[in-house]
């Protein structure tokens, strides 16, 4: 009926607002969504939990994920939102390096609910990059053996990756 109603143009208006940059009536709109409909799906949340993400609001943006996780513990967005709320909310360098730890430990929680995920396999992969960390366990990093020989054959630029530990302390031409 009529919450039916309200509860779409809701989720719609909000959507039209948070593209035209007005959050705080965008995120109006997706309360009054959740209001009319408590058992809404899981994105309408998460877009709720983005226009506070986008209005420095953490706290609650944090509060939202978290009321996702416990409705629906496998959505896999929910787990990339928080790695990116992990990062934005480290102010100081030992922090920074520890919420780049937990946003990856999310992002591969989110990559073993949903492998086709494509937000937490790009925040994965820039982890990667800018660590230079070669993860044995994970299912979506070649052995360093093997990415040598692909690349010393031919199949590109030949290099060396030279580990120490897990770290990757040197990538060299050959």
């Amino acid at each position: 009926g009529r919450e039916e109603f309200n509860y779409g143009v809701h989720v719609g208006l909000g959507i039209i607002r948070f593209h035209q940059r007005q959050l705080d009536k965008a995120q109006s709109h997706f309360f009054d969504a959740i209001r009319a409909h408590p058992n809404c799906p899981s994105s309408v949340r998460i877009a709720a939990a983005a226009v506070c993400f986008y209005k420095a609001e953490y706290a609650r943006c944090r509060a939202i994920l978290d009321r996702v996780l416990v409705l629906d513990p496998g959505h896999a967005e929910t787990l990339v939102m928080l790695a990116l709320l992990e990062q934005v909310a480290a102010k100081d360098k030992t922090k920074r390096a520890n919420a780049h730890r937990a946003a990856y430990e999310y992002c591969v929680i989110a990559k073993e609910l949903d492998k086709t995920c494509c937000p937490a396999l790009n925040l994965m992969a820039n982890h990667m990059f800018h660590t230079w960390k070669y993860v044995a366990d994970s299912a979506i990093a070649r052995p360093v053996s093997a990415a040598n020989a692909a690349l010393s054959s031919g199949v590109g630029v030949p290099v060396e990756i030279v580990l120490s530990g897990t770290e990757a302390t040197s990538c060299q031409l050959v």
